[in-house]
């Protein structure tokens, strides 16, 4: 068996002094640079790199917007060296609260949506699409569904010349109960059709994936009851009608799953996002697995990338599929007093990983939201920093160009999980398997005290130990497949598939 890091690719960095041009973008091989403006908050929820500009709307506010201040929409264009070169800002008297989700390019226009509150917070979430010209100029903008309680219209998405929106409401006006919603809007901002899930009731949508057919996967998180989030999956047609539909999660108190959905090449589906450790419900694990297009598991991966928590973002972002690479942005936190990061993985198609780079030194919360591929091996990672003054809080944007192998710098060191990923190497034998297995480690990884467990394909570990004798019985475990993992010193190292005859 090879186990997950015998399939490490080696390449080669690019020189430094190389120049990348993407559209009109001439951009040095590296940046990693926070951008400071007068507003104390300036949180970029929605980001674009297409057409000309790299395009972004921000929620910014001109004072504490937490007590009394306003927040303002603000529609942004950067050149080539992430320089804003227009900025036009939108705020009325009515509205205290504008917040921005997700925006889209098409047909040299932006369509962009968010919700707002009435003033001082007062009244529920109306939700809003706008609709502006290639240079921010605004050329419609209108709410939807206004009979209906906290609306929020959190997505959009384009499919060929159509625009799908998916969000979440109350359904009907006096009730409480939260459904998830998708939509399809025409270039007017006209409602054309929209869909509740509200069969299992209390869902809200995490995100939404048109498919190359122009059919939808819906991804919401549902309560399982107290505590207890689970995430249910739906394949619609192109008008959102189901298909079919998942349920994945755990039951138990203070456990949740969370998680979007993906179209590979091969027209599986790729989950990723965060799961409860299946070893207690302190942390949450990074889980990635695949399904077929009928929704059937086909592999299913845990991993530890803290001794905290960590899970693949999964709200707006969406991965990016390159040959047999898959580039994924996370949110990592070391342990309960370090700041969060965030982390860029590389992924194989066989959920393998290849190398994990945990981003930020910045003193406090450290959030890339937005992965953009800049072709010759660049990309584009984008988000905010917060200072973690409460007092004081500043909030302001982060850009950063990585290279091909998630390096911000030419001589790119490796963190503690990529050194041991380096040096690490063990092997499982035999496999297939009835009774026993060896756990062979390489020389380098032989240094620490090592712990094993092995998971069944639900996350849910099955037996665990720590590794003193190389050979471990087994023979309890019931016929199927299981992966196996080891951890060193806080560091879990994933292996390959174990088949139990």
């Amino acid at each position: 068996m090879l186990n997950s890091f015998e399939n490490i690719r080696l390449k080669e960095l690019w020189m430094t002094g190389i120049f990348l041009v993407i559209h009109s973008f001439a951009v040095s091989q590296y940046l990693d640079r926070v951008i400071e403006t007068e507003q104390d908050h300036e949180f970029t929820y929605a980001f674009n790199f297409e057409g000309d500009y790299l395009t972004s709307i921000s929620t910014i506010s001109d004072s504490n917007w937490l007590q009394s201040g306003w927040n303002i929409l603000q529609f942004k264009q950067y050149d080539e060296n992430y320089e804003v070169i227009r900025e036009t800002r939108f705020q009325d008297s009515l509205h205290a609260y504008q917040q921005g989700a997700n925006i889209v390019f098409m047909n040299d226009h932006y369509y962009y949506t968010g919700f707002y509150t009435g003033l001082n917070f007062q009244g529920s979430e109306k939700a809003y699409i706008v609709k502006y010209d290639s240079i921010g100029n605004q050329i419609w903008i209108k709410d939807y569904f206004q009979n209906i309680p906290n609306t929020r219209i959190t997505h959009l998405k384009k499919h060929e010349n159509r625009l799908f929106i998916g969000g979440y409401h109350n359904y009907q006006p006096d009730s409480t109960v939260l459904y998830s919603f998708v939509g399809e809007i025409d270039i007017a901002g006209n409602l054309l059709w929209s869909k509740t899930f509200n069969e299992n009731g209390n869902t809200t949508i995490n995100n939404f994936h048109v498919l190359s057919s122009g059919d939808l996967i819906v991804s919401s998180s549902i309560s399982g009851g107290p505590q207890n989030i689970k995430t249910v999956l739906y394949k619609t047609n192109d008008l959102g009608n189901i298909e079919w539909s998942r349920t994945f999660g755990i039951n138990g108190t203070w456990l949740e799953s969370k998680f979007s959905a993906y179209e590979l090449p091969d027209e599986t589906l790729l989950c990723y996002g965060g799961i409860s450790d299946p070893d207690g419900a302190e942390f949450i694990r990074s889980w990635l697995f695949k399904l077929d297009a009928q929704g059937n598991l086909i592999s299913d991966t845990i991993y530890n990338f803290s001794e905290h928590d960590d899970y693949f973002s999964f709200l707006y972002e969406e991965p990016i599929i390159k040959n047999d690479e898959i580039l994924l942005i996370g949110r990592y936190k070391h342990d309960g007093t370090s700041p969060r990061n965030s982390y860029l993985a590389s992924i194989d198609l066989d959920l393998n990983l290849n190398w994990l780079r945990v981003k930020g030194d910045y003193p406090y919360k450290n959030s890339l939201y937005f992965l953009h591929d800049l072709e010759n091996d660049f990309y584009l990672m984008s988000g905010y920093v917060h200072n973690g003054n409460s007092n004081d809080p500043v909030v302001d944007e982060w850009f950063m160009v990585v290279d091909s192998l998630g390096c911000d710098v030419a001589d790119c060191s490796l963190g503690v999980q990529e050194n041991a990923l380096s040096d690490y190497h063990f092997s499982i034998y035999p496999n297939p398997v009835s009774n026993k297995i060896t756990i062979q480690l390489s020389e380098g990884a032989k240094t620490a005290e090592t712990n094993y467990q092995i998971v069944d394909l639900s996350g849910k570990i099955v037996q665990k130990n720590r590794l003193i004798n190389p050979s471990i019985d087994v023979s309890a475990l019931e016929s199927g497949v299981y992966f196996v993992r080891l951890e060193q010193n806080g560091v879990y190292f994933v292996g390959g598939k174990l088949v139990i005859e």
